[in-house]
């Protein structure tokens, strides 16, 4: 049969239906910020343009791409964080995932998380409002007016959800064009050395790091336990002596950037030497870096600048014991501040400053000048320390970073997922020298770790220990010989141990250009 309506209830009808429709399109733009630090899926690119652009893109660069301080789309409401919230916008409530964001970028890469449509579900996933169906109709007629006949308005047609795409390749730059911002933070780099990592892939799992390509060398130990390797059990750290126990992965990458990860409950530590050596000679030279400064005195940060090849670090339960000989050292521990100067195995200089109190997958950005006789630490634009300081006694040397862990369940911080720092973008400027540069040509540096040895020689030449005392820990002793080509292997080395015999661990030969 047919229905005669007036204008008016018919106008009503037609704006009942294109609410319905908007609601729909809304909440199919609505899109995931994804941080860049986070382990949760990637965004549309479009949408991590406008939410991040992988690095640093502020509020400001994101709203003059179009976007809404938050990430959004202007005109598209951002979706909360809470599991609630989550649940309303997708219909299952599923918490979308722990996330490593930056300080600095908009807020929605700070922590506040949207969904994209295919993400939560789709608008027909039983969201709330409009977008699931169960929202107004439009406008109402008088209460003294006759109720006009029920017209069935039809359900809107969700709009389609593009799926997720991976981010633009390393120099295409799409997000550039998108943000007005370089995506990656070397493209504003210049000089010396960077890496934003972005060659290691926007993977949604785990990567072993670092990759035998990347001209890093990384070492993994637990200080003072024999055993070398720190071991976890397979059920986040329960002590349960029944529960199966696995070397500890130490490091690994994801979405671009990469990770460490240790738990010692004796001293561990997680280190990465840059290969390519950082020339500050006759100048200040700036050094950048991001990572989560986390606030706790067991489980913390460090940086390095040593010329020497170590890889093991001062255990900070005896901290006058320096490892190696002569570095700059800065710990980032506790909220705190400490800068060292290491000369010939013994503290030479020592300042204190804060407070900063980081946050767990939270990356702060950490940038450190420094010359021979001045050091200065700026945390997201903050400066800590300030201070002139006696000659460091260099001004080429590698630079070390480094994961530190003393025994965190001491202090309820068992959790693994507490034992994670996100890193990314590491940089330093200056002239760019070759790898191992600080090798003569035609020798090669060789380097190990020896247990509680007394001396140790290699082919027959005495090694030298970068550090004073050898007794209780992994030291870790050097020798400089002719490259001439031939292998070295565990049975060139032989110690006096103080106690039961140990076999070297992590030997390494250094070359000048890798």
């Amino acid at each position: 049969m047919s229905v005669s309506m007036s204008g008016r209830y018919r106008t009503s009808a037609l704006l009942a239906g294109l609410a319905l429709i908007g609601a729909a399109a809304v909440a199919a733009v609505v899109v995931m910020a994804r941080s860049d630090g986070g382990d949760g899926p990637a965004a549309p690119e479009a949408a991590r343009c406008v939410a991040g652009c992988g690095d640093d893109v502020t509020a400001a660069e994101a709203r003059s791409a179009g976007a809404s301080p938050t990430g959004a789309a202007t005109t598209a409401p951002m979706a909360t964080t809470t599991p609630a919230a989550q649940g309303a916008a997708s219909g299952a409530g599923a918490p979308v995932g722990n996330a490593g964001t930056q300080r600095g970028e908009s807020a929605a890469a700070s922590g506040d998380r949207s969904l994209t449509a295919s993400e939560s579900g789709g608008p027909s996933g039983g969201g709330a409002g409009a977008a699931s169906g169960g929202g107004a109709t439009g406008s109402e007629p008088p209460a003294d007016a006759p109720a006009p006949p029920t017209v069935p308005v039809p359900a809107p047609t969700p709009a389609p959800t593009a799926a997720p795409t991976l981010p633009p390749t390393a120099d295409d730059g799409s997000c550039a064009t998108a943000c007005g911002s370089p995506r990656y933070f070397c493209d504003t780099w210049a000089g010396g050395y960077c890496n934003d990592f972005r060659q290691l892939g926007d993977t949604s799992f785990e990567v072993p790091y670092p990759p035998a390509s990347e001209p890093i060398s990384f070492d993994c130990l637990s200080s003072t336990s024999p055993d070398y390797l720190p071991t976890m059990n397979t059920q986040n750290n329960a002590e349960d002596p029944s529960v199966p126990v696995v070397p500890f992965p130490c490091a690994f990458s994801k979405h671009e950037h990469f990770m460490t990860r240790m738990e010692d409950g004796n001293f561990g530590m997680v280190i990465l030497r840059f290969q390519r050596p950082f020339d500050f000679s006759g100048r200040e030279g700036h050094i950048h870096f991001d990572v989560d400064l986390k606030n706790s005195t067991r489980r913390y940060v460090r940086m390095m600048l040593s010329p020497q090849i170590t890889k093991s670090l001062t255990d900070d339960r005896g901290a006058s014991l320096r490892r190696p000989l002569d570095a700059l050292d800065i710990w980032f521990r506790g909220g705190g501040f400490d800068a060292q100067i290491s000369r010939n195995g013994g503290l030479a200089w020592e300042t204190n400053a804060g407070s900063y109190h980081g946050r767990d997958d939270v990356r702060d950005h950490v940038d450190v000048y420094v010359s021979r006789t001045h050091v200065r630490v700026v945390v997201n634009g903050d400066t800590y320390i300030d201070t002139p300081m006696p000659d460091v006694g260099f001004d080429r040397a590698y630079l070390y970073l480094a994961q530190v862990a003393y025994n965190p369940c001491k202090d309820h911080e068992c959790d693994l997922n507490l034992q994670i720092f996100h890193w990314d973008n590491v940089a330093f400027d200056g002239p760019t020298l070759g790898v191992n540069a600080l090798t003569p040509p035609g020798m090669r540096d060789v380097a190990f770790n020896a247990y509680r040895a007394n001396s140790c020689t290699l082919r027959g030449q005495p090694t030298t220990p970068m550090a004073t005392e050898t007794d209780g820990n992994w030291v870790t002793w050097t020798a400089r010989i002719p490259d001439d080509g031939s292998p070295v292997s565990a049975g060139d080395i032989a110690c006096d141990f103080y106690g039961a015999p140990k076999p070297p661990e992590a030997i390494e030969i250094v070359r000048p250009g890798g």
